[in-house]
């Protein structure tokens, strides 16, 4: 297991696994009720990418931030379709490594391997919109949280700093 997070209504935890599937388990009876893999309609849907992010998706609480090791984040419904995906543009060296959203759920924040963070604008309706792409690191990027009530982004990375910045 990767990563876990409570669903926004507080009845469900999500987990996701090295071998690409999420689980929604129940809280009140703390049995799994659906695995699913991401289905992209890619050459990614059939492959096990390892899921190494989940968030909730603030004011939709069947809705999370999967973020697996490739250039594409997707937004998920707890049923497991993918109903937003939005990319680094970048064919190598652009793969998400982990990602959070603002607390009102307009910006999605997606770490890369290449130590630079994709701020998506998610308040368009014709889809995600990259917005800036911002260097924060020189070494492999590790993890991003977002501040629950400023406009304050925390990052951490292999060379050990831990750097507070606003998006």
């Amino acid at each position: 297991v990767n990563a876990v997070c409570y669903a926004e209504d507080g009845t469900k935890v999500l987990s996701a696994s090295s071998d690409g599937t999420i689980k929604v388990w129940e809280l009140r009876t703390q049995d799994c009720a659906l695995t699913f893999r991401l289905s992209l309609g890619s050459s990614h849907a059939t492959a096990e990418t390892s899921i190494h992010t989940l968030v909730p998706m603030p004011g939709t609480p069947d809705h999370f931030l999967a973020v697996n090791r490739t250039s594409t984040a997707h937004v998920v419904t707890l049923q497991g379709q993918v109903v937003r995906s939005f990319s680094s543009g970048k064919a190598t060296g652009g793969d998400f490594v982990c990602g959070t959203v603002s607390p009102q759920g307009k910006w999605a924040y997606c770490a890369g391997e290449d130590g630079k963070v994709y701020v998506f604008d998610l308040s368009h309706s014709e889809g995600a919109q990259l917005e800036h792409i911002v260097k924060v690191a020189d070494k492999d990027l590790i993890g991003i949280c977002h501040h629950p009530h400023r406009n304050l982004l925390a990052t951490h990375a292999a060379d050990g700093m831990l750097k507070l910045w606003k998006p």
